[in-house]
């Protein structure tokens, strides 16, 4: 279920008597003493949910895992470009606003600016840059980061076949990474150093070839060798990647292999979430979404606990933060402030249900 940046909606129900053959039909307003006796005046809106799970929260690393089970979590505390409204369309988040081009192959986003990261307890993360410590606020580059995780072969992201689908210079991109794992694994036919241009791009073209044989198709003019040792630096540090960043504008830029008018809907698995730079720096992948303190957080809640029998967490308010710091769009979208679930593994009966969700 996924808690944010949703209002509580009452549906009134209108009861219209059609006349279908019958011109007598009438509906009775109940009275005031009607509604009073059986509390159908309405109740104080609360602002705590309690829940129930089958199973706890198996990983926060957005970067690698696909469950949804863990997704289903971690949307709460990290915001996309996009997000899905209260009637399930797509609509702006962290996007500020989006051009597509003609083709719907390259399709660009405007980051809202000033969205702080920040750590479980709310407060804002500094990042040493440089000796300096340096606030971080979402940026392009975040975006940019999370592609490249997801794409290193080593990382074994199980979201990155939706990346190579789509993005153009991905495949090529994580076969150079897989190249570079073989090859410092001394694995078989990879006995030969990084630095042999000419090989690396001919194990890529191999392996593009082989499990790529779409992009293949899509990507490249040439049917026998399209990588060139004159590629390999382009391909390794990212420039070919069709995932680009202007940081003068804190835009990024999606840049497809074909045309995809619903790509859109895409921006809402996590592989398309943004990761700061310096963070997963300090935490590995390996070691990034392994407890609350391991990620950071940009979205409407905060995450307080996770174990085997309780998850908790509360809205990401600045009036209850220390640091005075809260979520970016919390006057518009945050009516739930605190969230519980039990985590119950075997059967439950009626008072322990009637306890834990009537108190």
């Amino acid at each position: 279920m996924k808690l944010k940046a949703r209002s509580l909606m009452i549906l009134s129900l209108t009861l219209v008597m059609a006349s279908c053959g019958s011109s007598r039909s009438t509906f009775k307003v109940p009275s005031s003493e009607f509604n009073d006796a059986y509390n159908l005046t309405g109740r104080t809106a609360r602002t705590k949910y309690n829940g129930l799970l089958s199973t706890s929260i198996g990983s926060l690393n957005y970067l690698v895992t696909a469950q949804a089970s863990d997704a289903d979590h971690f949307a709460n505390f990290v915001d996309g470009l996009l997000t899905h409204n209260s009637y399930g369309a797509l609509v702006k988040n962290l996007a500020e606003s989006y051009q597509v081009s003609e083709d719907y192959k390259e399709f660009s986003f405007k980051i809202r600016d000033n969205i702080p990261w920040q750590t479980c307890d709310g407060a804002q993360y500094s990042a040493n840059v440089n000796g300096v410590a340096t606030p971080q606020y979402v940026s392009a580059l975040d975006f940019v980061n999370t592609a490249q995780k997801v794409l290193t072969y080593s990382n074994a992201s199980e979201l990155a076949y939706l990346v190579t689908t789509f993005i153009k210079g991905a495949a090529e991109y994580y076969c150079y990474t897989q190249v570079k794992a073989l090859t410092a694994a001394g694995a078989s036919g990879y006995n030969f150093k990084m630095t042999n241009k000419e090989k690396v791009a001919d194990k890529i073209n191999e392996l593009i070839k082989s499990d790529y044989a779409t992009n293949w198709y899509l990507e490249y003019d040439s049917d026998d060798k399209p990588v060139t040792a004159d590629d390999v630096d382009a391909i390794s540090n990212g420039s070919r990647l069709g995932v680009v960043a202007n940081e003068s504008t804190n835009t990024i830029i999606y840049q497809l292999n074909q045309s995809a008018s619903f790509f859109p809907t895409l921006l809402t698995y996590s592989c398309f979430l943004p990761s700061n730079t310096y963070f997963v720096e300090e935490t590995k992948v390996s070691g990034f979404g392994k407890t609350r303190d391991t990620i950071l957080y940009c979205g409407p809640y905060l995450l307080k606990k996770m174990d085997d029998t309780d998850v908790k967490y509360v809205a990401n308010l600045a009036k209850k933060n220390k640091s005075g710091i809260g979520y970016w769009n919390e006057e518009n979208t945050i009516t739930i402030e605190e969230v519980n679930y039990k985590v119950i593994q075997g059967s439950i009966d009626n008072n322990y249900t009637r306890k834990e969700f009537e108190a």
